[in-house]
């Protein structure tokens, strides 16, 4: 859970919340990683172009497993030829590269089979990723 500021004593700090990182690293193999659907693509991008790539948004709709949703978890999927292909994902071995976590601003509650909705948008740069 990432820390919040506090909204008590007569003052609401929530504000200073969007000047907290808004992603975490976590491994690969970290046992806490549960995936409530099934992975979708947020982007594609070819990097043979060397870009820049204009920004782009998409909306998603996930099929949800049941149970509490905190945030996404992020990873790459490379395909270098025919022959080479990495893949992050959680639950894999050998992996260097840490998944990325964004939480949430409030966790969901979901039922088995639920559609959750998740807008995504990049600017080239940066990604960020939030429900409606």
């Amino acid at each position: 859970a990432s820390a919040r500021m506090p909204a008590d004593c007569d003052f609401d700090l929530s504000p200073f919340d969007a000047l907290q990182k808004s992603f975490r690293e976590i491994p690969v193999s970290d046992p806490r990683i549960v995936m409530r659907s099934d992975p979708a693509i947020l982007f594609e991008f070819d990097f043979r172009t060397g870009g820049p790539w204009r920004p782009e948004s998409t909306k998603l709709h996930l099929e949800s497993r049941g149970g509490e949703i905190g945030g996404t978890i992020q990873w790459i999927e490379l395909d270098m030829d025919e022959l080479g292909r990495h893949e992050n994902r959680p639950g894999t071995e050998g992996s260097c590269w840490s998944t990325v976590f964004r939480p949430f601003f409030r966790t969901l509650q979901t039922r088995e089979g639920e559609s959750v909705e998740l807008c995504a948008r990049h600017d080239g740069n940066s990604t960020r990723i939030w429900t409606p």
